[in-house]
């Protein structure tokens, strides 16, 4: 008859064999989740210039891009100011949004897709960090608390310091789409207690309907406008073509094999890029 010693040792070594079966049959499940979801499963990191949508919309690298956790209102929507003057607010934001990130490289971590197919992602900048705090922080958004708490401190301390939206009265993003989706349009997109526009306003905000359409007629670009230099990968290796380059016009980028936009020769060679012969 074994020892209580020898009982226990063997107990011990029945114990360590299910553990090892145990993470041996963890180990299988989880590579097989990972091998049925795919790359889906994987996080997708999208580099490269931004072109802004609207305050809280990019497309990077070709890719629709809507920041997580943060909402920032619409480019039609209306808000007050600290004066009661009515603005576009939206269109406000988008302007400090491009603003801010100019041509710089954008990078953003996908976390999902949303029922629109846009990358729910969390985006940087060199020189601005998170741009979801970076917005929320200054007031030209609200935390999306639907989708994620961590904004919530930053949100509340715009409103305390009256930032941005904060300084006069508006509707939360949101409860303005809701409205818009049910034709609630007589509102003014507002609050209900929004005064009437006085002649002044009606030209300001017409003003601010001008430049909304200009937005949206502008062409759709794959890159900023400054930012016109081609990195191209070929056969002889990483190479940029600068405008009234001999190749230049013939060369098409393809973003989605690792080719790129530059805004300078030196972007282009920090990146590991060289300049194509004249």
């Amino acid at each position: 008859m074994p020892s209580n010693a020898e009982q226990r040792a063997w107990g011990c070594i029945c114990k360590d064999e299910v553990q090892a079966k145990f993470s041996t049959l963890l180990s299988i499940l989880l590579s097989a989740i990972v091998a049925h979801c795919g790359p889906a499963c994987a996080a997708e990191v999208l580099t490269g210039p931004a072109r802004i949508v609207d305050g809280d919309t990019l497309e990077v690298a070709g890719e629709r891009v809507r920041l997580l956790g943060v909402d920032a209102p619409e480019k039609a929507q209306i808000c007050q100011d600290a004066e009661g003057q009515g603005y576009q607010c939206g269109v406000a934001v988008m302007d400090a949004l491009i603003s801010k990130v100019g041509s710089l490289p954008i990078s953003c971590e996908a976390r999902s897709r949303d029922m629109y197919g846009r990358s729910v992602s969390k985006c940087s900048a060199p020189g601005v960090g998170d741009l979801g705090t970076w917005l929320v922080s200054n007031g030209y958004a609200v935390a999306y608390r639907q989708y994620s708490k961590e904004y919530i401190p930053l949100e509340e301390s715009a409103h305390a310091a009256q930032r941005g939206i904060w300084a006069g009265n508006f509707q939360e993003p949101a409860q303005w789409r809701r409205e818009q989706k049910h034709g609630n349009s007589t509102r003014q997109n507002l609050l209900p207690e929004m005064p009437s526009f006085s002649e002044e306003q009606q030209q300001l905000l017409a003003s601010q309907k001008n430049r909304l359409q200009q937005l949206e007629e502008q062409p759709k670009l794959d890159h900023p406008a400054e930012c016109s230099i081609k990195g191209n990968i070929s056969a002889n290796g990483k190479i940029y073509h600068v405008p009234g380059g001999r190749a230049y016009e013939s060369v098409r980028i393809d973003l989605s094999s690792g080719e790129r936009w530059f805004c300078s020769r030196e972007d282009a060679e920090r990146a590991g890029w060289r300049e194509a012969k004249s």
